[in-house]
C-alpha cells in the first residue's frame, strides 16, 4: 500500500531587521554626516537607550519561549504520568475494538453462502439458497480475472448447501445440499443431506448416493481420498433425524470415473479406537496425506474425546496425545502437506485457553505466542496456511483477526471480526496469504446472504 506523504512545510525567511548606520542622521533629513577620525567620549544617544532596552526585552521573550517550549523539543524520558496515559489508550484500543465488519468489502452475486478455494488459490467455488425460494445455485469465481460465473446446480431445490474442493486436484468438486424433511423447517431435528461430486470444476455432476439417512457435516480428502462425517441412521428411511443422532465416519475411493460409483463404506468405532461404541461427533483434518479425526463419545458425561490419524486412506488408525500440561487439547488446523498441527489446549480450571503447535503430527506439543485477549469466553476459528501463517478469528473480548507469520514470536492485528461467519483465508500460487472471506450476516431471513472479503494486500 503506498503511503500518503505529508505536504513539506515552505520555510519563508525571516525579514532583515533593521539596522542604524552611523553615515546617516535622522535629523538631518537623511543627509551624510561627517565624523571625525578621532575617537570621541560616548554621548547620551535616545536612540540607543532604545536599542539596549529593545535587546534586553527580547531576550527575556527569548528565555521564557526557550523555557517553554524547549522541554518538548528535546528527548526525553516519559514520566509517570506519560506513561499512564499511554497504557490507557493502548487498553482503550484493546478493550473496544473497532466494530464487527469494519474494512470488509462485499463481494460476488447476493445468493452464495458458502466458498471454497483450490489449493493454488486461482478459483473459487460457491453456492448458495436464493431465497424466499430455495433454489440451490452454484458457481466459480476466476480470481485472476475477477469473474463470476454460475454455472446449472445439480440440485432444485434445498434449505442450505456447502462446497468443498480437493487439495490435490482443483477440478474435484463436492457439493452438500441439505433438506429440511418437516413443515416447519429444522427447528428440533438435523437436515438431511444429499452429496453430489464434479471432476471438471463443476461442468457436469452426479449424486454420490449415501447409505442412509444423514446429514452430512464435515468432509476432508487425504492421499484422493473421500472422508465424510455424518450423523444420523444408517437405514434409508426418510424420517426425522435427531440432533443427538450417532456419529457416522464413512470412506470412499472415488475413481472419477462416470460408469461406475462407488460405494460409502463405514468405519467403525472399534477399528478406530479399538473397541465398539457409539460416537458422538467426528471433527476432520487433513493435511493431505494425514487424516486426523477428533472422537467424541455420544454417551460421555465428561470430556472424553479421543484423538486418531490414519496414513494409509483409513485402513489403521494410531492414537495420539492430546494433552498438554495435564489440559486436553482440540486440533483446530492443519498446515497443509507438513506435520504440523494446530490447537487449543483448554484448562480446566483456570479459565483459559493456551494455543499449541506440534510438529510431529501430534506426538509432542509447544506453545506459541499468546495472543494479545484470551479467547476463552468466545472461542476462535483457525486457518493454517502453506507458508506457516496462522490466523485466528477471535470472538469475546478481543473480537479481532489475527495473524501470526512462520517464525514470529508475536500475534498481529489484521482485520476486524466479519459481520457473519468465517468461511476461508485465501493464498495465492505459493502459498502466501490475499484475502480473509466469510459470509455475511443478513438483517433477516429474507435478505439474501452473499459473502464479504477483507484484502490483506494492497
Amino acid at each position: 500500500m503506498r503511503e500518503t506523504e505529508s505536504p513539506e512545510s515552505s520555510l519563508t525567511p525571516s525579514s532583515p531587521s533593521g539596522t542604524h548606520d552611523d553615515a546617516y542622521d535622522d535629523e538631518s533629513g537623511g543627509a551624510p554626516r561627517v565624523s571625525s577620525l578621532h575617537p570621541t567620549s560616548p554621548a547620551f544617544s535616545m536612540r540607543r537607550l532604545l536599542n539596549v532596552t529593545s535587546i534586553a526585552v527580547a531576550a527575556v521573550v527569548l528565555l521564557a519561549l526557550v523555557t517553554h517550549w524547549l522541554p518538548d523539543l528535546l528527548p526525553r524520558q516519559p514520566t509517570a504520568a506519560d506513561t499512564q496515559r499511554i497504557h490507557a489508550r493502548q487498553t482503550l484500543d484493546a478493550v473496544m475494538p473497532p466494530a464487527r465488519g469494519t474494512g470488509w468489502k462485499p463481494i460476488g452475486p447476493d445468493w452464495a453462502t458458502d466458498i471454497a478455494f483450490t489449493s493454488n488459490g486461482a478459483r473459487g467455488y460457491v453456492c448458495g439458497v436464493n431465497p424466499p425460494i430455495p433454489l440451490v445455485r452454484f458457481g466459480v469465481y476466476d480470481v485472476h480475472q475477477q469473474t463470476w460465473k454460475e454455472l446449472p446446480s445439480p440440485a432444485s431445490e434445498g434449505s442450505g448447501c456447502e462446497v468443498f474442493v480437493s487439495p490435490d486436484a482443483g477440478s474435484y468438486v463436492t457439493l452438500v445440499v441439505n433438506d429440511c424433511l418437516t413443515a416447519n423447517g429444522c427447528p428440533d431435528t438435523l437436515p438431511k443431506s444429499r452429496l453430489y461430486e464434479s471432476f471438471d470444476g463443476g461442468e457436469t455432476w452426479r449424486e454420490r448416493p449415501l447409505p442412509g439417512s444423514m446429514n452430512v457435516y464435515d468432509i476432508a480428502w487425504a492421499n484422493s481420498t473421500l472422508f465424510l462425517a455424518t450423523q444420523g441412521s444408517m437405514a434409508a428411511d426418510g424420517t426425522s433425524i435427531p440432533i443427538n443422532a450417532p456419529s457416522h465416519l464413512l470412506v470412499s475411493q472415488s475413481n472419477g470415473l462416470f460408469t461406475e460409483i462407488p460405494a460409502f463404506t463405514e468405519i467403525y468405532a472399534r477399528q478406530l479406537v479399538g473397541r465398539s461404541m457409539q460416537l458422538g461427533y467426528i471433527d476432520l483434518l487433513s493435511n493431505g496425506t494425514t487424516l486426523y479425526a477428533s472422537l467424541g463419545g455420544l454417551s460421555c458425561s465428561s470430556y472424553c474425546t479421543i484423538q486418531v490419524r490414519s496414513t494409509d486412506t483409513g485402513a489403521h488408525w494410531t492414537a495420539y496425545s492430546a494433552v498438554y500440561k495435564n489440559n486436553p487439547i482440540t486440533p483446530l488446523a492443519a498446515l497443509p502437506y507438513s506435520h504440523i498441527l494446530i490447537g487449543w489446549a483448554i484448562s480446566q480450571t483456570g479459565g483459559t485457553m493456551t494455543l499449541v503447535q506440534s510438529t510431529d503430527n501430534g506426538d509432542s506439543w509447544r506453545e506459541l505466542p499468546v495472543l494479545p485477549e484470551n479467547s476463552f469466553a468466545g472461542g476462535a476459528n483457525l486457518f493454517a496456511l502453506p507458508d506457516g501463517t496462522i490466523y485466528a478469528f477471535c470472538y469475546g473480548p478481543a473480537s479481532r483477526v489475527y495473524a501470526l507469520p512462520a517464525g514470529a514470536t508475536t500475534w498481529q492485528a489484521v482485520a476486524s471480526l466479519p459481520a457473519g461467519v468465517p468461511l476461508a483465508v485465501q493464498s495465492d500460487a505459493v502459498g502466501h496469504p490475499v484475502a480473509l472471506w466469510a459470509q455475511m450476516n443478513p438483517p433477516d431471513i429474507s435478505t439474501r446472504p452473499g459473502l464479504e472479503y477483507y484484502p490483506l494486500h494492497g
